[in-house]
């Protein structure tokens, strides 16, 4: 086994990990993860408890996916996905000024910036195990890694702007 393979096997198993021990501790508490849902702007109100449940199945099922792998390499481009979808979700309410809960996990920390950075690098790294040779098209996989950057950069640059906008400092 290369290093290149046992450090992707790592990515895949710490991501998978997380994914699973996130949707047990939403099955844990499930009144909880339904209220940190709810308070997301991406999930129509009343749509909180089927998305929810939709959530918990795809961290499951992408979490063993990795860890098993199973499904490669689509298990490991939709779950770099779900990461920046997350990021996403967290950005725009940090930007909002609407800091809540989380639903990462057992803990019920707040949304932080930090919290999208460990996503985005989450998935870059997710994004960095794919050979382009595994059957997936060059083009999927420079638009995956595109996606990430391009994401990264838009969360900083909406960020200034709408803070900008709202006199609020830069670093405040």
């Amino acid at each position: 086994m290369t290093a290149d393979a046992a450090l992707a096997i790592c990515v895949h198993v710490a991501v998978g990990v997380w994914l699973v021990m996130s949707a047990i501790a939403k099955l844990d508490d499930t009144a909880s993860a339904i209220a940190a849902t709810g308070r997301y702007w991406l999930i129509p109100g009343g749509l909180e408890a089927p998305a929810t449940a939709a959530i918990i199945l795809i961290e499951s099922i992408l979490g063993v996916a990795l860890v098993t792998g199973l499904l490669w390499p689509w298990s490991t481009i939709l779950s770099a996905v779900l990461l920046i979808t997350y990021a996403i979700a967290m950005s725009v309410d940090l930007v909002r000024g609407d800091v809540h809960a989380c639903g990462c996990g057992p803990s019920q920390k707040p949304i932080s910036w930090l919290a999208v950075g460990r996503n985005l690098i989450a998935s870059l790294a997710l994004a960095l195990t794919i050979p382009s040779g595994d059957g997936i098209p060059v083009l999927v996989h420079s638009a995956l890694a595109l996606t990430i950057i391009g994401a990264s950069i838009a969360i900083v640059d909406v960020t200034h702007a709408l803070r900008e906008w709202r006199g609020t400092p830069a670093n405040g």
